[in-house]
């Protein structure tokens, strides 16, 4: 039904939420991960999902990837105190497409322990340190694809370590990196 929810979903088996438009349903985040999947399969389709990014107390990523497959498409997400999505592990495998990630206090992506990232026609701007970034020691991969990454305070796409990134019909642009 079209709303503003405010929720936190735990995901541990597989489950689809498809809504009708990304204007019909809000979530907004209380201070905790809107979707916290682990070692499951999932797809999120049409959905707006916001946080508030102005908290200095409660920070809180707003969805967590944990050994899952997670398919987010056509979505807005934005506002969130650390990242939009963070992946974890070595079966994370998240696919984004069609999504607006903006407006993070941190990264609008982050992925850590050999986890797996594609974005497809996606636009990753605004964000306030890096877009995307990889963090530790580990072999994450990152694919970026017909999308933009642009307008962040901190740089644009950030790897650490022995990750690798392939892009391709990409713009990264305009990312100014913070001393």
């Amino acid at each position: 039904m079209p709303g503003i929810y405010y929720v936190h979903l735990k995901v541990k088996k597989p489950v689809k939420i498809v809504c009708i438009s990304v204007e019909d349903v809000i979530i907004k985040s209380d201070f905790m991960p809107v979707f916290s999947v682990l070692q499951s399969d999932c797809e999120f389709k049409n959905i707006t999902i916001m946080g508030d990014a102005r908290t200095e107390k409660d920070k809180t990523n707003l969805i967590e990837v944990v050994n899952s497959r997670v398919i987010l498409k056509d979505m807005s997400i934005s506002n969130s105190s650390l990242a939009a999505v963070y992946g974890y592990g070595k079966k994370t495998d998240i696919f984004i497409q069609n999504c607006k990630i903006s407006e993070c206090s941190q990264s609008g992506i982050v992925i850590i322990h050999d986890a797996k990232c594609s974005i497809d026609k996606s636009n990753i701007i605004s964000n306030h340190e890096s877009q995307i970034q990889i963090l530790e020691t580990d072999y994450s991969n990152l694919f970026i694809i017909n999308s933009q990454i642009s307008d962040g305070i901190g740089c644009g796409v950030k790897l650490l370590n022995e990750s690798n990134m392939s892009m391709e019909n990409s713009e990264l642009s305009n990312n100014r990196r913070r001393n």
